[in-house]
């Protein structure tokens, strides 16, 4: 190595404070005077997954029990701790900060703004390797963000790694950040410290998951960042220079992965000055005498290139022959897959296809709130099915992993456009747990968990969802139709102010059968042939959708209607789509 590095002592469970050399030197965050992390504020009204992260002005405690348990300190005066959810007695991790802590009053803004940036970023990020919000509590000088607990540790926790181990790691911390650089955000604090293990383990197992996005900023494509922020041992030069992309993140990356394969840094050193040196030089080796393959050597010589314009971006990693090697079993229809938990998916979002808006909806507030580690076979289905590793699910992508199941194209698209919930062209990944939830083994409509929805969908906290609230809860995806929709499905009695919690169960527990029947008797199929076939029932003759979650394997079981947020319409067998129906008068 060319200088004697340090290690982190054990393996903190949440964010930890910036690394230091041996010789005490400071590594943490290198600022400059203009140094101020990007707050980032929506200049629209965002939809239903932004709005899944709660704002309340209460105080922490009529909420939440705080735990005397310390997970460790993210650096400003923040400390991390665990917290008991009082209503449904679930742990979280709670990330505060005491603004009385901290006497300087521009001091207290930049620390305030900091966290408030974090809360946002990661309201519009929707990944299953980016930690989860759910909460900003603010009141009393105190601010508080309420996120998933993460409890394997961080990656020093796991160490050594196998060369296969460090693959699959820094496959799940790529496709995280090739997520974040396409919706515009650049982590900038990219090390071991602020990758945490979902839950304990051993090895490569479970998920990774990418946290502290306190530093990070939204950004311009083909504009410079200027702040100087991040750790000094895996900070790229040209953060140290002043002006840079989001290829830092990819330096950074770059670190990491020396590190999981060699065991210690690449370029840290008891001093500060020596790390720089090191760092703006591109000085590193490999340990004498490691067997380290020439896939991986590539792999990282093509991360840590000093020119930024040389290096791999986050998209080209992943398609490395080194990751290519220990990742590409991952996906639909690889060797040795099993199909089994793809059929319960297809049936669950087969059926999901039958819900009205309502319900589909109820059920994203749901997953969304779901532990993380219940819906883990779930994860790896979307993983599967992302076949380019976007973070999202395309209609060809979709195409691909269900041709397999003997899926026709019509019955693809009508599925497609039952989960792409807010139109956006893509099935995101909140939107995949959504339909999924019906593959999960485990019941997930307890009473606790249907409450803790109804309370998040009764956004004015009066005991009723409703039109109001649905509006609040829709953002900038509301349309007057659409919560038309949702009030009808629930089938209110005229006069009544909403749905009640009782309503709601009901409606939850027992599907959205009634909410199908009652839109499809008014609606007719005309007598008229399409493509060549006629249609699937003549005028005024309905045939009742199914909800069984057998598989459907002839043509006629795939015939079924569908009501979606735009309308009725038929799916018939061999890929035909009847488009004729019109409301009755």
């Amino acid at each position: 190595m060319g200088c004697s590095s340090s290690k982190a002592a054990g393996g903190s469970r949440h964010n930890t404070p910036a690394r230091s050399g041996k010789g005490g030197a400071n590594t943490g965050f290198v600022t400059s005077v203009n140094d101020r992390p990007s707050s980032h504020h929506s200049t629209l009204i965002e939809g239903l997954r932004y709005n899944m992260v709660k704002l309340k002005d209460v105080n922490l405690e009529d909420l939440y029990t705080v735990t005397e348990e310390e997970l460790g300190s993210a650096g400003m005066g923040c400390i991390v701790r665990t917290v008991r959810k009082k209503a449904t007695g679930e742990m979280f991790a709670c990330k505060s900060f005491n603004m009385q802590s901290v006497p300087d009053k521009k001091v207290q803004v930049k620390i305030r703004n900091m966290l408030r940036n974090e809360i946002e970023l990661l309201r519009s990020l929707d990944h299953p390797n980016v930690v989860r919000a759910y909460e900003r509590i603010e009141s009393g000088g105190c601010i508080h963000l309420i996120m998933e607990l993460c409890e394997g540790g961080d990656l020093t926790r796991r160490e050594p790694y196998t060369e296969a181990q460090a693959a699959v790691i820094i496959c799940k911390v790529l496709r995280a950040i090739v997520y974040c650089h396409r919706h515009g955000v650049c982590h900038r604090d990219l090390k071991f410290e602020n990758v945490l293990w979902e839950a304990p383990g051993r090895g490569a197992d479970g998920e990774p998951k990418l946290i502290d996005f306190g530093m990070s900023r939204k950004f311009a494509r083909g504009a410079y960042m200027r702040e100087r922020v991040g750790t000094v041992y895996t900070m790229a030069p040209e953060v140290l220079r002043g002006e840079y992309t989001e290829q830092a993140d990819v330096w950074s990356i770059g670190c990491m992965a020396f590190q999981l394969i060699a065991g210690e840094p690449a370029f840290e050193c008891e001093t500060e000055a020596d790390t720089m040196v090191k760092l703006q030089t591109v000085t590193y080796s490999w340990p004498r005498g490691m067997a380290v393959s020439s896939e991986a050597k590539e792999f990282v010589y093509k991360l840590l290139k000093f020119d930024p314009t040389m290096r791999m971006t986050a998209q080209e990693a992943l398609a490395s022959p080194w990751l290519r090697k220990h990742c590409s079993g991952s996906k639909v229809g690889s060797p040795g897959r099993d199909s089994s938990m793809l059929a319960k998916t297809l049936n669950s979002i087969r059926e999901y296809r039958t819900y009205g808006p309502f319900k589909r909806r109820a059920l994203m507030v749901l997953a969304y709130h779901l532990r993380p580690q219940q819906m883990s076979h779930i994860r790896d289905e979307f993983a599967k099915f992302d076949a380019d590793d976007t973070g999202a699910i395309n209609k060809d992508e979709l195409r691909a992993a269900l041709e397999g199941q003997g899926v026709q194209p019509a019955e693809v698209d009508a599925l497609f456009e039952s989960m792409d919930v807010d139109q956006s062209g893509k099935i995101r990944y909140f939107e995949f747990l959504a339909a999924a939830l019906g593959a999960m083994d485990e019941a997930w409509l307890s009473e606790t968990r249907l409450r803790d929805a109804f309370q998040h969908m009764d956004v004015d906290g009066s005991g009723f969802i409703v039109y109001a609230d649905l509006k609040s809860l829709l953002g900038r995806e509301y349309k007057p139709e659409i919560v038309q929709q949702m009030m009808k499905e629930a089938n209110l009695e005229p006069g009544a102010r909403g749905v009640t919690y009782d309503q709601f169960v009901e409606l939850m527990q027992a599907g959205s059968k009634t909410f199908v029947e009652t839109e499809m008797s008014h609606l007719e199929m005309r007598e008229e042939v399409v493509l060549g076939s006629p249609a699937v029932a003549p005028r005024g003759v309905h045939k009742k959708p199914s909800f069984d979650r057998t598989p459907r394997t002839s043509a006629e079981q795939a015939a079924s209607r569908y009501v979606s947020d735009g309308g009725a319409h038929a799916v018939l067998p061999h890929g035909r789509s009847a488009s004729h129906m019109r409301v009755a008068a």
